[in-house]
C-alpha cells in the first residue's frame, strides 16, 4: 500500500505537466485585398480604441438595474478627406428586485 502511494505521488505531477501545453498565438495581420481593383486596405491606416461604461441604480419602487456597455471603436482612413468610423456596441441590461432577500 505504501509502495502505491509513492508511485501515485511520483507520477500525478508527471502526468499533470504532460497534458499541460503552451500555445503560441501568432496572428495574421494581413489584411484582404480585391484582386485585380487595386483596392488594399493598410493596417498602419487602422485605428482601433475600446470603451467601458457601468451603470446602476435603484429606482422608487425597489427595483434596482444595471447596464454595462462595451464599444469597440474602429477608424480607417482611406486618403485625408474620407474616413470610416464604426462603434460597435454590446450591451448588457438587467434588473433585480429588493423584497426580503435578492430575487
Amino acid at each position: 500500500m505504501k509502495n502505491n502511494l509513492v508511485l501515485i505521488l511520483l507520477l500525478t505531477p508527471i502526468i499533470l505537466l504532460a497534458q499541460t501545453s503552451v500555445e503560441k498565438y501568432e496572428p495574421s495581420f494581413q489584411m484582404p485585398s480585391l484582386s485585380g481593383s487595386g483596392f488594399v486596405l493598410n493596417p498602419s491606416k487602422l485605428q482601433m480604441n475600446h470603451s467601458v461604461f457601468f451603470l446602476g441604480g435603484v429606482s422608487s419602487n425597489n427595483q434596482g438595474y444595471y447596464e454595462s456597455t462595451y464599444t469597440n471603436h474602429l477608424q480607417y482612413k482611406f486618403n485625408s478627406k474620407l474616413k470610416l468610423n464604426v462603434d460597435l456596441n454590446f450591451v448588457n441590461f438587467g434588473t433585480a428586485s429588493f423584497q426580503d432577500n435578492w430575487s
